[in-house]
């Protein structure tokens, strides 16, 4: 009996201590939430307390700076920023016409002035009147439908390249300076315009075309007088590919030689007029003749050796076959038995020549073949 009161009274204890310990961990729980909230409200009134300081302080700023930082910066210290441009441009108009400065020559006194004398003036008056210093001269001239006025002519040069020379004529009547286009570039760019999607790319890429447009459209415009009576680059090349045909067509070249025909018959010439130079009744095909009568034929044209007989080979004008020697081909002299020194040949020979053919006795020789 006293073991059961003894373990009654243990339990007792150990419920006792357990309660006590319980107790002690609400304590110190409800100490720690006690904390933390302290903690917390600490914070929230510590932010509170800064913001409103720094309202105050942003207050008391606000109250006790100008509006503008500039005003109480010295203006030599002030910075510099550009300015972005407004997109409403205010657009420049003349308020005042300034002259140009007058001609100051009146004011050269008579005594000092330059004397001119009937024989050191040229009356160019009615010369002027009727257009002979104009720079349409030798040029066709075109009315549009628009209004415009173009002269124009096609220039050929000795390697047979072709352009176009053209002016525009103004309503004050003056002209423009004279302008000009490839005949190549005239076609590729009014394709170019014809072709503006570009839809056949193998005949032109469409950045040749835009360089080729460009490079007439800068001429166009930086020679034009009046530019509120130009046209537009399109018009201007579908209009000069359009009258094309109906140009007139002149030489760039003052050179005889660059003329086949020119040339041959200037050659004949000089041949005929000096005939006892040329005295060859042995041939009839040709003209076989040494260097001195060539120089002969040189110096009655004005030009070099070399470059007349470069000239005469280009035009087929020589004889030659493959054993000739540069421009000399070897051909047989028949006897001469009725010339002076006849007994010195009296057979037949060979000689080294420049043989210039005769074209009017092979054209004969053609002209009988076909009507037979």
């Amino acid at each position: 009996m006293s073991r059961n009161i003894n373990m009654e009274n243990n339990m007792q204890e150990v419920d006792a201590t357990m309660n006590s310990a319980e107790k002690n961990n609400n304590v110190e729980a409800e100490t720690m939430a006690n904390e933390i909230n302290k903690n917390e409200e600490g914070k929230v009134m510590e932010a509170s307390f800064k913001e409103t300081a720094d309202t105050i302080m942003d207050n008391a700023l606000a109250a006790a700076m100008p509006s503008d930082i500039d005003e109480i910066i010295p203006a030599e210290e002030r910075g510099v920023s550009e300015k972005k441009h407004s997109k409403n441009i205010v657009p420049l108009t003349v308020v005042e016409i300034i002259e140009p400065l007058g001609n100051i020559i009146p004011e050269i006194p008579e005594n000092e002035r330059a004397e001119v004398t009937k024989e050191d003036y040229i009356d160019l008056k009615e010369s002027i009147k009727h257009g002979f210093f104009d720079p349409v001269r030798g040029m066709k001239g075109f009315k549009t439908n628009t209004g415009h006025l173009f002269y124009a002519r096609i220039f050929t040069d000795s390697k047979g390249n072709r352009w176009i020379e053209y002016c525009q004529q103004y309503s004050d009547d003056s002209y423009s300076a004279k302008m000009n286009v490839k005949q190549a570039d005239l076609i590729a760019g009014a394709y170019f315009f014809c072709d503006e999607e570009n839809t056949n790319s193998g005949f032109m890429s469409k950045n040749t075309g835009a360089k080729i447009v460009a490079n007439v459209r800068n001429d166009y415009y930086n020679k034009t007088a009046f530019p509120k009576e130009c046209v537009s680059i399109k018009q201007l090349f579908l209009f000069l590919l359009s009258i094309y045909s109906l140009l007139p067509t002149e030489s760039d070249s003052l050179k005889e030689y660059d003329y086949p025909d020119r040339f041959y018959a200037d050659i004949m010439m000089a041949i005929r007029k000096n005939q006892a130079w040329f005295d060859d009744s042995l041939h009839k095909a040709y003209y076989a003749l040494n260097t001195e009568q060539i120089d002969k034929i040189a110096n009655t044209l004005n030009i070099k050796r070399d470059l007349l007989l470069k000239k005469l080979k280009e035009y087929k004008f020589l004889y030659l076959t493959d054993s000739s020697k540069g421009y000399q081909t070897c051909v047989r002299f028949p006897a001469e038995k009725n010339k002076l020194g006849a007994e010195f040949f009296p057979e037949s020979y060979t000689k080294w020549s420049y043989c210039i053919l005769n074209l009017e006795y092979l054209a004969n020789q053609l002209t009988k073949k076909k009507q037979k």
